[in-house]
């Protein structure tokens, strides 16, 4: 669990999730990095998951 605490002003808000340690030893020996959820003030956000099977980034990107 990683939480972003903060004093949010109204608008769009975006989180970016960059997964940089990609490695594959072989079967049973990948490394993957997954987002089950993002909230905001205790609210899912749509789209706020995310399989990262490779290196790469995603924005998470939601109003409030």
């Amino acid at each position: 669990t990683v939480m972003l605490s903060g004093d949010w002003a109204d608008g769009v808000h975006k989180v970016t999730v960059v997964f940089l340690n990609d490695d594959y030893g072989g079967p049973g020996a990948d490394r993957n990095l997954y987002v089950d959820g993002i909230a905001f003030n205790g609210e899912a956000v749509a789209g706020g998951e995310a399989a990262f099977l490779w290196s790469g980034a995603k924005d998470f990107a939601w109003y409030a």
